[in-house]
């Protein structure tokens, strides 16, 4: 084989390796240069988004425990406050058992000072009953008297 500038097609394959040598040589390393930082950024990349994913995690686990304590709290609360309220009513009967009997007792005595008043009320109407027919009585005898009699009788309580 011989070796001829004058072939063409030689001449471009020739050509065309220098251009390529040259290429790769010089552009070659600012590319490699290139894709080391392009490299470098992709991987800090993955590295955010893993500790952003290990936050996230994070915080899901914290969520999911809050969320539990709030369950757990929530189903405490009827609980709890179902005791509270059984309390609750147990004062409310005592209160209201406490005040029936206060009740009871002031009715008792209300009515013992009623049925008095009635037997004084009535101890009274036979008092005056007694002394208008008392009066009467005095009227009837003053005016059968004779008015001697009458003046003994006045000189003996006069005296």
């Amino acid at each position: 084989m011989e070796f001829t500038i004058n072939n063409i097609f030689e001449t471009n394959i020739l050509n065309l390796i220098v251009v390529i040598t040259v290429v790769v040589n010089v552009i070659g390393d600012a590319a490699n240069s290139f894709l080391n930082d392009r490299q470098k950024k992709i991987m800090d990349q993955f590295t955010d988004a893993d500790r952003e994913r290990d936050i996230a995690n994070k915080r899901l686990e914290d969520a999911q425990l809050a969320l539990e304590t709030a369950k757990q709290y929530a189903h405490a609360i009827p609980t709890k406050y179902r005791a509270l309220a059984r309390e609750e009513t147990l004062k409310d009967h005592q209160r209201l058992e406490s005040e029936l009997q206060r009740i009871e007792t002031e009715y008792i005595l209300t009515a013992q000072r009623k049925k008095q008043y009635k037997v004084k009320a009535v101890g009274c109407a036979l008092i005056d009953v007694a002394m208008a027919k008392a009066e009467k009585i005095m009227i009837t005898r003053c005016r059968t008297m004779s008015q001697d009699q009458d003046r003994l009788k006045l000189d003996k309580y006069t005296r």
